[in-house]
């Protein structure tokens, strides 16, 4: 199983680099042409049953990443009432001290049905520990491991998201700190981006299968880096920048179809056709009407995308309809959309990695600036808000 993998990677990989220098079509660097044609004829192979093989579950990679890093791992297991579904539990990981002041409740990327990486966790380890010390305030990230399609399908992980950040707002155990919500945030890359907007939408617009969640106050804010908008290859970034980004773009409707359960309109979609979806699991479909009150659910948002990445255009149609709701709801300059020239898909995280954790690209500094303000105002409920 695995050695078919290698041999379709490391084909791409040979090909990549000897034609390297004749293509005018490549990403920004020869580097990032060579891996990003490597992880795309991977993600275009690779099975449900190959994917589970490699990596099991996002529960057992976080107790792995904890043997690596010498921690104590720390995790929530809560359950959850469904309407449709009948009872479940979510379960959860802390990175860094489930007693901060602040817990950015972050959702994994993985074409919603890969399991989060070690990379993953060692990017967040790096965040809490980076934005909180430079401010002097405790800061934690808790990874959401939401099930995974196609065994699972939506709205089943908008549940556990739910039942999570409930847990933190509103918990009444003892061994869990109960917070304000200005002092969460919502976060998450690529799928995990979409799965923490199906959240936001939760909020403005309860969902039917979802119990609402009552805010007192606005969250903190929502960061996401390079999220899933769009479950449709119709964008013209789909075919611009088929060749330079690491994710294929002919899977993103099969991927989709998986997440939601549409399998049957599978062969169509994959012909172009938009699956039968909604704003909650595609936000590229919800008008700004949709958004109005966003502005009322979360304090600030940031969006991060690569303008050589295949879901481009897709963020900027969301761009552009969020932010006509935010103004219409009374909103100010809280929301901001960074598209980055030449970089391609989740490229704060993979040039972290890449670089083995240098934080010297302009992406990176645009986080690491938008933390540093929001943490500024941690704590005060007058000056908080912009």
């Amino acid at each position: 199983m695995t050695k078919v993998l290698t041999k379709y990677t490391a084909s791409t990989v040979i090909v990549r680099v000897v034609t390297y220098p004749f293509r005018t079509v490549r990403a920004a660097t020869f580097r990032k042409d060579v891996l990003n044609a490597a992880i795309r004829s991977l993600l275009t192979h690779i099975t449900v049953a190959q994917s589970r093989y490699l990596n099991p579950s996002t529960t057992s990679r976080y107790l792995s990443f904890c043997r690596s890093e010498a921690k104590t791992p720390s995790s929530l297991s809560i359950p959850y009432d469904s309407k449709e579904q009948g009872t479940g539990e979510a379960r959860a990981h802390w990175i860094g001290n489930p007693e901060a002041d602040v817990v950015i409740l972050y959702f994994h990327g993985g074409a919603f049905f890969q399991p989060a990486t070690a990379g993953t966790f060692l990017y967040l380890q790096d965040q809490v520990h980076k934005v909180g010390k430079e401010k002097g305030k405790s800061v934690a990230a808790l990874v959401v491991a939401y099930s995974l399609a196609p065994e699972a399908t939506f709205p089943t992980q908008l549940l556990e998201g739910a039942a999570v950040l409930k847990h933190l707002l509103y918990a009444s155990d003892a061994e869990t700190k109960r917070r304000e919500p200005r002092n969460v945030y919502l976060s998450g890359d690529s799928a995990g981006g979409n799965i923490a907007l199906a959240l936001v939408s939760h909020l403005l617009h309860p969902h039917p299968e979802v119990e609402a969640i009552n805010l007192e106050e606005p969250l903190g804010g929502v960061l996401l880096y390079s999220p899933s908008v769009s479950q449709s290859m119709h964008w013209g970034s789909m075919i611009r920048n088929a060749e330079k980004d690491m994710l294929p773009a002919c899977k993103v409707p099969v991927w989709g179809a998986m997440y939601t359960g549409k399998t049957g309109s599978l062969q169509t979609s994959a012909r172009g056709v938009r699956l039968e979806t909604d704003a909650y699991s595609e936000p590229c479909v919800a008008d700004a009407s949709w958004w109005i009150d966003l502005n009322k659910s979360v304090g600030f948002v940031l969006v991060l995308s690569g303008g050589d990445e295949v879901f481009a255009d897709s963020i900027c149609e969301l761009r552009r309809k969020m932010e006509e709701g935010w103004r219409e709801g009374g909103g100010n300059g809280a929301i901001m959309f960074v598209d980055t020239p030449g970089e391609t898909h989740i490229g704060p995280i993979v040039d972290f990695m890449m670089s083995g954790g240098v934080r010297d690209s302009s992406s990176q500094k645009v986080v690491a600036e938008w933390w540093a303000a929001r943490l500024e105002n941690h704590g005060t409920s007058e000056n908080w808000r912009p």
